[in-house]
């Protein structure tokens, strides 16, 4: 399945993922983190002559089991994480080294799923509307996050390579959302396995390519 981007006049950013400034996620397990620790991306969105960067600061402890898989694939890029942890994220938008605070953001996770002893979950902040997978339930919101997690379990193969190219298993573990140009993602994975769970933060998705040129309801 192949879903085309739409033209650049939409109101939302849609990030492309494929250019990695700075990554502090890649290392020798077991990876810590800190709250100065941060993922850099430049060229997410270029329009009308400006380029704009992604700055992600990711805090909480020790959570990625193989952090040698923690890169861009793609327009994405992949986290690897231990099974019974979870981290926070502040993602923010820049342009000319300041946050572009007159723009929104389709934003999309991947590979939200579910393992025979492990679950994963997502809480995010300031989603202005949203869209799911099949297989993945909204578990509702506060005044400041919505929660989504995975309740059925995955195909063997269902990692994506291109977020605009998912088949319907890839479709159902999906959830995109519009948000602010500075938003927080809470994320883990609940249980145990050893090799730990798969998560793909990506922008424009073949579950959503564009928010504004479309119809749509408002996230309550």
């Amino acid at each position: 399945m192949t879903t085309p981007a739409p033209d650049d006049d939409c109101s939302e950013s849609r990030l492309d993922l494929s250019e990695l400034e700075q990554n502090p996620c890649k290392g020798a397990a077991p990876h810590f983190f800190a709250q100065d620790q941060n993922l850099k991306f430049k060229n997410v969105w270029q329009i009308n002559d400006a380029s704009y960067g992604l700055q992600v600061s990711i805090a909480s402890g020790n959570w990625s089991n193989s952090p040698d898989q923690n890169h861009v694939v793609g327009n994405m890029f992949r986290f690897n994480m231990t099974a019974g942890s979870h981290a926070s994220a502040k993602f923010t938008l820049m342009k000319d080294g300041q946050p572009a605070v007159d723009v929104d953001i389709l934003f999309t996770l991947l590979d939200l799923d579910q393992g025979p002893d492990t679950k994963q979950w997502a809480d995010i902040s300031d989603v202005l509307a949203y869209q799911k997978g099949a297989q993945v339930t909204f578990k509702g919101n506060s005044d400041v996050t919505h929660s989504f997690e995975k309740t059925k379990m995955p195909n063997a193969a269902d990692n994506p390579e291109d977020a605009m190219k998912l088949d319907e298993v890839q479709l159902d573990s999906a959830v995109a959302v519009m948000t602010n140009y500075a938003f927080s993602l809470k994320f883990g994975v609940n249980g145990s396995d050893p090799n730990g769970r798969q998560l793909y933060f990506a922008g424009p998705s073949a579950l959503r390519p564009s928010f504004s040129n479309e119809a749509y309801e408002w996230a309550g």
